[in-house]
């Protein structure tokens, strides 16, 4: 009986799950069964993975395509359903050989968790990737509350199989909101920032970053009217690119240049707002500048999805969660 069941779900992946299964076969804990699960791909994905077959304990699935999210799901009653414990890991997730062994470890010494995830960052070996990095440093920091708990992190979680076992997640739920809510009444959820794992898969243009704001914006929407929820403050926060550039595009357009520039100051002040509150997060003034930017820019598109997804009413955003 295997300890771990690992559980990943692929789509049109083939340019990085090479790595990421290599990345599996140096590590040191070796006592999983790994499930690929190919969700209709269209390039050569289910290839690479079988590839490793004999080089790691390895099942490779293959489906019609179906979303990524509803595959997740699945993962939730998989085999082998002995293994006490469960680890959905994205098929774009580089772990460091000891990360398996580590997290494992501290599930052991902390009965009262019922689960574990390391915080995923893009590659920061360019500038652009040390901007995401620290966006995503800025925003597990905010949401542990600088305790290194209380949140999971999408495409890397480790479980409780016991925990598990009473979770009712909503079928209409495509990301980790419902399932931390459920594992959260089951223990306390670990977050550490020293467990770092690379996440190959970040915007790696301008249009990829708009793109993911804008399906983000889509679900956050559908979620909130799915589940009747007030819109948060920090969407609230997300939301106020937008309009202050329509206002200054518009008004510049029409020659109402004080009220152009009056638009243009407050999406100056947004930037600066944003350098303030992260003034916490360890990072040099590029960094810093490429981080605001790119966090503006993605709120953009987050706030054209918001708005479309509650002019439009589309339920299926939710079931999808195609990557």
């Amino acid at each position: 009986m295997a300890r771990l069941a690992l559980w990943m779900a692929a789509y049109n992946d083939a340019a990085y799950l090479r790595r990421t299964l290599e990345a599996l076969e140096r590590s040191t804990f070796r006592d999983f069964q790994l499930t690929v699960v190919d969700d209709g791909s269209t390039d050569d994905t289910a290839a690479v993975a079988e590839s490793f077959a004999g080089r790691l304990p390895l099942t490779v699935r293959r489906c019609p395509h179906r979303g990524i999210a509803r595959t997740k799901r699945e993962a939730l009653g998989a085999e082998p359903l002995d293994a006490p414990y469960l680890m959905i890991l994205d098929s774009d997730i580089l772990v460091a050989p000891d990360t398996l062994a580590r997290m494992l470890a501290a599930l052991d010494s902390t009965h009262e968790a019922a689960a574990i995830s390391p915080w995923a960052l893009a590659d920061e070996g360019t500038l652009w990737g040390r901007g995401l990095a620290f966006l995503e440093r800025l925003f597990l920091e905010t949401a542990t509350a600088g305790r290194g708990e209380g949140v999971i992190v999408g495409g890397c979680a480790l479980m409780r199989r016991a925990c598990l076992r009473d979770a009712e997640v909503p079928l209409h739920v495509s990301d980790d909101i419902a399932l931390a809510a459920e594992l959260r009444a089951q223990g306390v959820l670990l977050c550490p920032p020293d467990l770092v794992v690379v996440h190959l898969g970040e915007p790696q243009t301008l249009r990829q970053v708009l793109r993911r704001g804008e399906r983000e914006g889509l679900r956050v929407a559908a979620v909130h009217r799915a589940e009747a929820e007030p819109v948060r403050f920090a969407s609230l926060v997300r939301l106020a690119p937008l309009p202050l550039v329509v206002i200054a595009l518009g008004s510049g357009a029409l020659g109402a240049w004080p009220l152009s520039a009056l638009a243009g100051a407050g999406l100056g002040a947004y930037v600066g707002a944003f350098l303030l509150a992260s003034r916490r997060v360890p990072g040099s003034l590029p960094v810093r500048l490429a981080a605001a930017g790119l966090f503006t820019w993605g709120n953009l598109g987050f706030a054209y999805g918001y708005a479309r997804e509650w002019l439009r009413h589309s339920p299926e955003v939710l079931a999808d969660g195609t990557r």
